[in-house]
């Protein structure tokens, strides 16, 4: 069944973004008519800005945040959309889940043969039931997964590869051998046990889906850049960087690091003796350098010295491609609009240590901003959907299965 109920005419769902510290309910319309949706109501909840002994007790923060988002979207994200059309409902509660709560895998099934064969639905079907069980088995017997508690929330088929190429099945291909890309995306069982009590509890009438956000990163990309077959994805949130390695068109490699945005504002806070607010702010300044000639040069070089070591953060994190290549040489970054120049430039110079070569860092904000414009009014899309984790998962509630 896909994201949608079968029903003519506009659908209205609603999208929540469970992030590393912060939580974002919407509410959105989706028209067979419009190449996006729009964006009807919708509000982020952020966890406190404070220091964090343990993941633990950042995952129950995350929780608490979430219980409220979710009674805040059953009253006044409801509300507004009653308030347009009474006869309306929920068709889905689209859940996308980030690192470090969620982690995605990529399982391959190759089968080669001696004689030429034609590929057919049923035989791509076996492989995929071939592939589902790969993926049981590994959910069953993997200590990680059981130690750290997780559990299986979701599975997309990423590319048939025939001959080399990344195909669509047409029932005619004849080939020798072929290889099944599936994803797969797991995420943490407290975190999945919440939003399914609040949303069977509030949204009775409603399907839930869940995914991993880098799932449907990796998805709406495939869409927003339809030319780029080789690329390196980076998602930065509060409290974790998340790197997607896709080649050939598909996605082959995830990992992270538990360090985010508000992770190098923690170290900025205890440097510069000032608020964890204030250092937050700190990431959206176009020119840190100015902002710094005000503090002494003890704090200016340990300031430079907390850079340096992110970068190796993330340059470490961009070794991590699961082969012997190096990232592809286009990279591109989400995250907070506010941060986009500062974490472009840090970005830039980590992929550089890490490959000795320079690569293209692209912020998708402009990408996005610009679909939704042409949908809505551009003053009122420049205004409202500032919020990119929102427009992507709202792009792949528009565009994902539809019926």
């Amino acid at each position: 069944m896909g994201l949608f109920s079968k029903q003519r005419g506009c659908q209205y769902g609603a999208i929540v973004d469970i992030g590393s510290g912060s939580v974002l309910v919407a509410i959105v319309e989706s028209s067979p008519h419009q190449d996006t949706p729009r964006i009807i109501w919708s509000k982020r909840d952020y966890t406190v800005l404070r220091q964090i002994d343990s993941l633990g007790r950042s995952e129950k923060n995350v929780i608490a945040v979430l219980a409220n988002a979710m009674m805040e979207l059953s009253s006044a994200g409801m509300k507004t959309l009653w308030s347009e059309a009474r006869q309306k409902r929920l068709s889905t509660i689209q859940v996308t889940i980030v690192a470090p709560w969620s982690y995605t895998v990529t399982k391959t099934v190759s089968y080669k043969s001696e004689k030429e064969f034609t590929l057919s639905k049923e035989f791509v079907a076996e492989l995929l039931e071939i592939s589902h069980q790969k993926v049981e088995e590994e959910v069953k017997e993997n200590e990680k997964i059981h130690k750290f508690g997780l559990e299986l929330i979701a599975r997309m088929t990423a590319g048939l590869v025939v001959n080399g190429y990344n195909i669509r099945l047409t029932g005619k291909q004849n080939t020798k051998e072929v290889k099944l890309y599936e994803l797969s995306a797991v995420a943490h069982e407290r975190v999945v046990e919440a939003v399914t009590e609040l949303s069977g509890k509030l949204f009775t009438r409603s399907d839930l889906k869940l995914y991993s956000f880098m799932l449907v990163f990796y998805t709406a990309m495939k869409d927003l850049q339809p030319d780029a077959d080789e690329f390196c994805l980076v998602d930065i949130t509060y409290e974790a960087t998340e790197i997607g390695i896709v080649r050939n068109g598909i996605l082959q490699y995830c990992s992270h690091i538990p360090y985010g945005a508000f992770s190098l504002a923690r170290e900025f806070s205890e440097i510069l003796k000032i608020p964890l607010e204030e250092a937050f702010g700190l990431l959206s300044e176009g020119n840190l350098t100015s902002v710094l000639e005000r503090y002494s040069d003890k704090q200016n070089r340990e300031v430079i010295e907390l850079l340096e070591a992110y970068q190796m953060r993330l340059a470490d994190l961009f070794k991590e491609t699961g082969d012997k290549l190096s990232i592809p040489k286009q990279v591109f970054l989400h995250g907070n609009i506010k941060n986009a120049v500062f974490f472009s430039d840090q970005v830039r110079k980590a992929t550089s240590k890490a490959t000795g070569t320079s690569h293209l860092v692209k912020n998708i904000t402009c990408d996005l901003l610009g679909r939704f414009a042409s949908n809505n009014d551009k003053a009122e899309a420049e205004k409202v959907n500032q919020d990119t984790a929102m427009l992507l998962s709202a792009y792949f509630f528009h565009t994902h299965n539809r019926i």
